[in-house]
C-alpha cells in the first residue's frame, strides 16, 4: 500500500508539474504576442526551469531579450541557437538586429545576408531585410563623422519601462517639458484593442505627463489632470505661441481619434470639463497624425492620404482669410515611398526637421533629417541626416529645438542607454542653431512664391513713382524740380555711424531740409542679426538715433526727424550662403535706410540708391521693406513708453518696429504689416486676447504714420482707408 501511495503521489506531482509548465508556457506566449517582453521572459524562464531544452522557447526568449534591451544575453542565446540543426532563419535576422542596435554595422550586414541566403526568394520579409542591409551600410558611412552636439537620456525619474515619447517644451518655461507615456499605473489599466480590460493581452494606453528641472536634474514625471487624461490614448501634441492653449490627441488607438484643444490652466478648478475639437484641416480619425502648430497660423502634419508619394507624407496648411487652406504636400525632395513624419519647422520658417526611414539615407529605423527652403529657387535643399549621436539604429523622432537653439528634445527607441520601449532624450549643441534666432519674410516657406509675385508685380495701382502711378512732381517745370540721390548709411558693429563715408549723405539731408522745411526725414536702422533677439530691435533704433542727433545738432528741427528700428527682419542679402556665414551680406544688411516724407506738392524728386546685391545672395525681405514704403500698411501699436519693451509680443509677432520722433522721449512699439483693415483688426484682437489690452491699429501711408484724416488723394489711392475711418478701432 505504501508503494502504491508513493506512486500516486509521484504521478500526481508529475501531473501538477506538467500543468504548471503548460500554464507558464501559455502565459509566456500570450505576453510575447502582446509585445510585453519582460513579462514574457519571466513566464518563459519559469517554464524552462520546469521543462528545459525546448528550442522554440529558447528562440522566443532570445527575441524577448532583444526587445527588452538585453543585447548581450540576446546575442549569446542567438549564437547558441545557430549551433543546432535546422536553425530558423529568424535567428540570423535577430542576430543582425542585435548587432545593428549596437552599431556593429559589419556584423549586422553579415547576419542579415545569412538570413537572405537561408530564405526563399518569395519570402515576404526579404525586401525589409534588404533595406536593413542598406541602412547598416549607411551607418558605416555615417559613423566616420559625427554630428553636432551630445545626447543625454532624461533618466529613470522620467523614462519608464513602458513607452515614453513626444517631448514638448513648455512655451512659457524653459525648464518644463510635457510628454506622453504608456506605462504601468496609467488610467484605464491594461486594455486590449477593443478597449476592454485584459490583464494578459492588454496594453497600457498613454497618459500625458510633465517634468521640471529641480536641483539641476529632471524631476519625477507627474501625470496631468484627470480632466485631460483618460483610459484612452492621450498624447500631448503642441501648445499655442503664448502657451494658453494645449492641443492634444485622444483616441482608442494611436492612429485614430480626435485633436482637442484645452484652454490651458494650471489650476484644476479653472479647467473646463470638456475640451473643444480642433477646427483644423486634419482628419485624425483617418490617420492624419504628428502635427506641429507653428506660429498659431500654420499646421504641419504627417498623413497617408491619397495622392502622396507612399507611406506617410508631410503636409502643410495655413490659416488665411478665416479658414484653413487645403493641405499641400511638401513634395518629392522631402517625401518618399517610405515614411516621413514628426515635422518641426524652425522659427525662421525655412528650416525643417523631420524623421524618415528612407533606406537610402537612414542608418536604422526612423532618422532625424534637416532641410532648408531656399527662397531664390523656391526649393528644398537635399535632406541631411543629423548622424550619430542624435540618430541611432532605432527609431529617432519627435525632434524639436528650444527657442534659444542650444538644445533639442526627441524620442528614441535605441537599445543602448534606454529604460523601455522608447525614451526621451535631449541633444546639447555646441553652437546655437541659427534657424531659432531668425525671423524671415514671409513668415513661412510656402508663402514665398506669392510674396515674390507680389514684389515682382509692383505696387497696387501700377506705375513708377507712387502707388497711383502719378509723379508727385507733376505740375512743376523740369527746371524747378530738385533731384536728390540718397544711399543708405552703412556701419560696422562697433563702428561710428557718423563716419567719413556717411557724413556727405547726412550733410545732403541737412541741405535738403533747409530748402524744403515741410519735409520729414525718416531714418530706419537695420541690423545683421548678431544681437540677441530680445535686444535686436531696440539696439537698431539706437543706431538711427546717432544719425538723427547729428542732423538735429546741425540745424534740422527735432520735429522734422523720425527714427525707426526694425532689427534684422528685412535683410537685403542672405545671412548664410551654401551653409557658410555671408560676411559681405551681413555688411550690406547693417544699414540705415532714408526716406523723405511729406513731399507731395513740392518740386522735389528723391532717388534712393539701394545697395547692389548679387543674385546668388539676394534676400527679398529687403525688397518687401522698400515696397512697403510705397503702400498702405496697417500696424498694431502695443506700447508707448520711455524704455525698451520687454513683453513677449514683440518677439512673437512678425514685422516688429519701434519708432519715435526726435522731439519726444517715448518709443512706440508696433507689430504687423498687413494691407487690409479687417486683417489688422484680427491681429489686434489676437493681441488683446494674449495680454496686450491697449493694442490699437495704426495706418501708415507711404511710410507716414497717419495721425489725422487722410487727404482726398490718399483716399482715392487707398480705398481701404474708408474701412478704417468708417469702422474705427
Amino acid at each position: 500500500m505504501r508503494q502504491i501511495a508513493l506512486l500516486l503521489l509521484l504521478t500526481l506531482g508529475g501531473l501538477l508539474h506538467a500543468q504548471d509548465a503548460r500554464t507558464y508556457l501559455r502565459l509566456g506566449l500570450d505576453y510575447f504576442e502582446a509585445g510585453r517582453f519582460e513579462d514574457a521572459l519571466n513566464a518563459l524562464d519559469r517554464y524552462e526551469a520546469l521543462e528545459p531544452g525546448n528550442p522554440d522557447v529558447a528562440e522566443k526568449r532570445a527575441i524577448a531579450l532583444y526587445y527588452s534591451n538585453e543585447l548581450r544575453p540576446a546575442e549569446q542565446q542567438l549564437l547558441a541557437l545557430t549551433e543546432g540543426r535546422d536553425v530558423n532563419p529568424q535567428v540570423y535576422f535577430f542576430l543582425g538586429r542585435t548587432y545593428h542596435a549596437r552599431h556593429d554595422f559589419v556584423n549586422a550586414i553579415q547576419y542579415y545576408k545569412e538570413y537572405l541566403r537561408r530564405t526563399d526568394d518569395d519570402n515576404v520579409n526579404r525586401p525589409m531585410v534588404k533595406d536593413a542591409i542598406r541602412r547598416a551600410a549607411n551607418g558605416l558611412r555615417v559613423a566616420r563623422t559625427r554630428g553636432d552636439g551630445f545626447v543625454e537620456n532624461f533618466g529613470p525619474q522620467v523614462n519608464s519601462k513602458g513607452d515614453d515619447f513626444k517631448p514638448i517644451l513648455s512655451p512659457n518655461f524653459d525648464d518644463r517639458v510635457y510628454f506622453s507615456s504608456a506605462r504601468e499605473g496609467n488610467l484605464g489599466g491594461l486594455r486590449n484593442d477593443e478597449g476592454f480590460a485584459d490583464e494578459r493581452r492588454g496594453q497600457y494606453g498613454s497618459d500625458m505627463f510633465s517634468t521640471v528641472v529641480e536641483n539641476g536634474t529632471w524631476s519625477t514625471a507627474n501625470p496631468m489632470s484627470y480632466l485631460l487624461n483618460s483610459p484612452r490614448y492621450d498624447v500631448v501634441t503642441d501648445f499655442s505661441e503664448q502657451g494658453d492653449r494645449l492641443y492634444y490627441f485622444k483616441g482608442f488607438q494611436l492612429y485614430s481619434g480626435d485633436i482637442l484643444v484645452d484652454t490651458f490652466r494650471s489650476r484644476i478648478e479653472e479647467r473646463s470639463l470638456f475640451s473643444a475639437e480642433f477646427d483644423g484641416p486634419l482628419r485624425p480619425w483617418e490617420g492624419d497624425t504628428e502635427l506641429q502648430i507653428w506660429n498659431d497660423t500654420t499646421v504641419l502634419f504627417a498623413s497617408r492620404r491619397a495622392g502622396g508619394y507612399g507611406g506617410l507624407d508631410l503636409y502643410i496648411s495655413n490659416f488665411s482669410g478665416g479658414a484653413w487652406t487645403t493641405p499641400e504636400n511638401l513634395g518629392p525632395t522631402i517625401n518618399t515611398a517610405y515614411d516621413e513624419t514628426t515635422p518641426f519647422l524652425g522659427r525662421d520658417g525655412r528650416t525643417l526637421y523631420y524623421s524618415s526611414n528612407r533606406a537610402d539615407r537612414s542608418i536604422g529605423g526612423l532618422d532625424v533629417f534637416k532641410t532648408t527652403y531656399e527662397d531664390g529657387s523656391e526649393r528644398w535643399t537635399e535632406p541631411e541626416n543629423l548622424k550619430l549621436p542624435i540618430n541611432s539604429a532605432g527609431d529617432d523622432l519627435h525632434f524639436r529645438l528650444t527657442r534659444d537653439g542650444y538644445r533639442g528634445f526627441f524620442t528614441s527607441s535605441r537599445k543602448v542607454d534606454n529604460y523601455g520601449k522608447r525614451d526621451l532624450y535631449v541633444a546639447l549643441f555646441r553652437q546655437v542653431r541659427p534657424e531659432q534666432t531668425a525671423r524671415s519674410l514671409p513668415l513661412v516657406f510656402n508663402e514665398v512664391p506669392r510674396y515674390r509675385k507680389l514684389l515682382a508685380g509692383g505696387q497696387e495701382g501700377g506705375g513708377e513713382g507712387t502707388p497711383d502711378g502719378q509723379d508727385p512732381t507733376s505740375g512743376f517745370a523740369p527746371s524747378e524740380i530738385v533731384t536728390y540721390e540718397l544711399a543708405p548709411l552703412q556701419f560696422e558693429p562697433q563702428g561710428d555711424l557718423i563716419s567719413r563715408a556717411n557724413r556727405p549723405t547726412l550733410d545732403k539731408l541737412i541741405q535738403l531740409h533747409d530748402r524744403f522745411p515741410e519735409t520729414t526725414i525718416a531714418l530706419t536702422a537695420h541690423s545683421d542679426g548678431s544681437d540677441p533677439q530680445e535686444f535686436d530691435l531696440y539696439f537698431s533704433i539706437k543706431r538711427a538715433e546717432e544719425a538723427a542727433a547729428y542732423l538735429v545738432e546741425n540745424g534740422v528741427p527735432a520735429a522734422s526727424v523720425l527714427v525707426r528700428g526694425v532689427g534684422s527682419s528685412y535683410p537685403v542679402a542672405q545671412r548664410t550662403v551654401n551653409g557658410r556665414e555671408n560676411i559681405v551680406g551681413q555688411r550690406l544688411n547693417r544699414r540705415v535706410d532714408i526716406q523723405i516724407l511729406n513731399t507731395d506738392g513740392q518740386p522735389i524728386r528723391v532717388n534712393y540708391n539701394r545697395p547692389e546685391v548679387s543674385d546668388f545672395m539676394r534676400a527679398f525681405e529687403g525688397k518687401f521693406f522698400e515696397k512697403s514704403a510705397e503702400q498702405l500698411l496697417y500696424r498694431v501699436q502695443i506700447a508707448n513708453q520711455g524704455q525698451m519693451y520687454r513683453g513677449n509680443a514683440i518677439l512673437s509677432y512678425p514685422h516688429a518696429l519701434v519708432e519715435r520722433g526726435m522731439n519726444g522721449t517715448n518709443y512706440r512699439f508696433l507689430v504687423g504689416a498687413v494691407k487690409d483693415y479687417q486683417a489688422a483688426r484680427q491681429l489686434r484682437a489676437d493681441l488683446v486676447e494674449n495680454g496686450v489690452p491697449d493694442a490699437f491699429v495704426v495706418p501708415y501711408v507711404r511710410g507716414r504714420r497717419l495721425n489725422g484724416t487722410p487727404t482726398e488723394r490718399e483716399l482715392q489711392t487707398f480705398p481701404d482707408l474708408e474701412n478704417y475711418l468708417g469702422i474705427g478701432d
